[in-house]
């Protein structure tokens, strides 16, 4: 049975969660998790936190962590730099959590992690893509279990020139996230063509008109559109493309991986051609479990989307625990210094999941491509 405290703060929501059945004796094991409950990356942090409390579940029903059960300490930072920062320090300080499993947005996690980092807590962080969160920081305590915006795009965009096109227009978010993946498409066209985009253009996440932008683009007579941004803006764009009568195929991050890209943009997203961190399709075991998670949270109101969810259930469900069971004892330094080490499969995959030596996560990429309004698998690429 399930038992629930919530406590509503200023900051956000802390929703403390707990299961009978793990033994008491012992203070639980604290995983604290802060992502977007509110705002445009709500979506995303909702099934974040179900995907966590899933995971956290099916720990303490097979008796928990080192004979401790795990409890989780939520808080919605609404996918804004300064409330995360501050969401984060409270998860540290106040609430004294041993982990943070979570974060969700390049600007957000690029501001919070920090905090993390000068308190000496391991921190996995599940929703940000920038490469920036651990190229060249020195990160001791911050890991990015998701694949960042490099080895995306080393695989979206030579996949894209193996396709014969050579004339790319990108269009990006001016965040963090789609400034990143403008950044290493570029690269990845130069690196692999030898190519330059024919034209760049930007906008600002919560636009809804881009026909100024878009008319920019048709004139310079591109061939294919690099896409970066988040899903609600990216259908947005390929509906408005449509009836420009633009028909540029496009290449887009995992960052519109998510069923309700293609419930916005219907048929006009058809054919986009994108990385992703899981797809249900892959295997008997990935099919299992997308339906195990639409089952679990069939009533809530966010669609349970199982592409958005999975890292953050790897993460809690694979990664922390055999980090924990590695190091025997939930020491913060010991914890890190297993996480270094760990190694763990995905379903779907058939390459282990490891750190490299800045804490950026090396794994299979998967690319997918959208046909007849469903993510389908094209290619798996594996990219140290």
């Amino acid at each position: 049975m399930l038992s629930k405290k919530t406590f509503i703060i200023g900051l956000g929501m802390i929703v403390s969660l707990s299961l009978a059945g793990v033994s008491l004796a012992a203070d639980p094991i604290k995983v604290g998790t802060l992502e977007a409950l509110t705002g445009p990356g709500a979506a995303f942090g909702t099934n974040m936190l179900q995907a966590l409390q899933m995971a956290v579940d099916e720990i303490n029903e097979k008796g928990g962590l080192l004979g401790r059960k795990v409890e989780i300490i939520s808080i919605d930072d609404a996918a804004q730099p300064a409330q995360s920062v501050s969401a984060m320090t409270r998860l540290i300080y106040q609430d004294k959590v041993d982990i943070v499993i979570g974060g969700w947005g390049s600007a957000t996690v690029l501001a919070n992690f920090k905090v993390a980092e000068k308190a000496g807590v391991p921190y996995l962080e599940c929703g940000a893509s920038n490469p920036r969160v651990t190229r060249g920081n020195n990160n001791q305590w911050t890991f990015a279990v998701l694949q960042n915006d490099e080895k995306q795009c080393i695989v979206v965009s030579k996949l894209a020139l193996e396709k014969g096109y050579k004339r790319f227009a990108i269009l990006h978010d001016r965040n963090d996230f789609g400034r990143g993946g403008r950044d290493e498409f570029s690269k990845g066209l130069k690196q692999f063509g030898n190519l330059e985009p024919v034209v760049v253009e930007s906008y600002q996440m919560g636009d809804k008109d881009f026909n100024a932008q878009l008319i920019k683009i048709r004139e310079a007579k591109p061939d294919a559109l690099g896409l970066f941004g988040t899903l609600v803006e990216s259908s947005a764009i390929a509906i408005q493309m449509k009836k420009l009568g633009m028909n540029l195929p496009i290449f887009s991050m995992a960052g519109i991986a998510n069923v309700n890209y293609i419930k916005l943009g219907g048929d006009a997203v058809e054919g986009t051609i994108c990385a992703t961190h899981f797809n249900r399709h892959l295997s008997l075991e990935t099919e299992a479990w997308a339906k195990k998670y639409e089952e679990k949270f069939k009533h809530a109101t966010v669609i349970a989307d199982p592409n958005s969810a999975w890292m953050s259930y790897c993460a809690t469900a694979n990664c922390f625990p055999a980090a924990v069971k590695m190091a025997g004892s939930m020491d913060k330094t010991k914890v890190r210094d297993a996480l270094r080490r760990v190694k763990w499969r995905e379903y779907g995959q058939d390459i282990d999941n490891y750190f490299d030596k800045e804490h950026a996560i090396v794994k299979e990429t998967i690319i997918v491509q959208v046909k007849e309004g469903d993510f389908k698998p094209l290619v798996k690429m594996f990219v140290k």
